[in-house]
């Protein structure tokens, strides 16, 4: 038994998360990263931006392209067509794309915080482009200075959850 996230995500095989005292869920790291039961079990487990999307059979249309969704236990079947979702994009699935570059939506770089081995950036897509701030994990070789005009889109998979309507 462990508090350390770290040590938990790197060296169980199974991990269970409580909340209240109670099981709120459990799973190999794998699926608690991928796959958290609900928004608030994501922002736990580890950094999330948490987008606004469209659900179209298993895909999620994001402001950042479309993303092929994966079920959680709170989603449901993903092919059951909840017309407005929350779509789970980790930081290491954004893309920062050269200002030109054909895909991605427009933003600016905000800021970049160095961590060694990776950075943190932070940008703010152009308006009406998704939320006031989306942050990505690049290569900590690669430095990029507030300020600068970027396209930013997102690769993978992604776990979403009905939004009430």
């Amino acid at each position: 038994m462990t508090h350390d996230q770290q040590e938990a995500l790197s060296l169980a095989d199974q991990v269970a998360v409580l909340r209240a005292g109670r099981i709120a869920q459990i799973g190999t790291p794998h699926a608690l990263y991928t796959r958290p039961i609900d928004p608030d079990m994501a922002r736990f487990i580890g950094e999330a931006n948490l987008l606004p999307a469209q659900l179209h059979g298993t895909d999620a249309m994001t402001p950042l392209g479309v993303m092929h969704t994966e079920t959680s236990k709170s989603s449901g079947d993903p092919s059951a067509n909840h017309t407005h979702v929350l779509a789970l994009v980790r930081p290491e699935q954004i893309d920062i794309l050269a200002p030109d570059a054909p895909d991605g939506v427009p933003a600016i770089v905000v800021d970049q915080t160095f961590h060694g081995h990776d950075s943190i950036v932070t940008v703010r897509p152009k308006h009406g482009c998704g939320p006031d701030l989306i942050r990505a994990r690049v290569s900590g070789s690669r430095i990029i200075d507030p300020h600068t005009p970027v396209r930013v889109s997102a690769a993978g998979s992604t776990t979403t959850w009905p939004i009430a309507e």
